[in-house]
């Protein structure tokens, strides 16, 4: 049953994300504020599917005896995205920076 609940509220928030994402697409040209949230959906699409996840996990997983090995590799997975994005900017903007000659002003 619990199986059951978690897949159905994964599909309400799929559902919506992709019905909210078409309508603010259609509507978003005719007001700023729409537009401002536009282009904050996928920020929190990605919160709350991470909050999902972590919950799923907790009812799907809290009576068992391997659930803090779940939920410390699914930190670890967390920061690890978290730092390869973050490394790939630095990166990014270092290759930029030595490929370009910046002046200062």
């Amino acid at each position: 049953m619990t199986l059951i609940l978690v897949l159905l509220i994964g599909i309400a928030i799929f559902a919506f994300f992709k019905i909210s994402g078409i309508l603010l697409k259609k509507v978003s040209h005719k007001y700023a504020v729409l537009k401002r949230l536009d282009r904050m959906i996928p920020v929190i699409q990605v919160l709350t599917w991470t909050i999902f996840v972590f919950w799923a996990n907790g009812v799907l997983f809290r009576d068992r005896i391997y659930y803090p090995y779940i939920v410390t590799g699914m930190a670890f997975f967390a920061m690890a995205l978290a730092v390869w994005f973050f490394l790939r900017d630095v990166v990014a903007g270092l290759v930029f920076r030595s490929q370009n000659d910046l002046m200062p002003g």
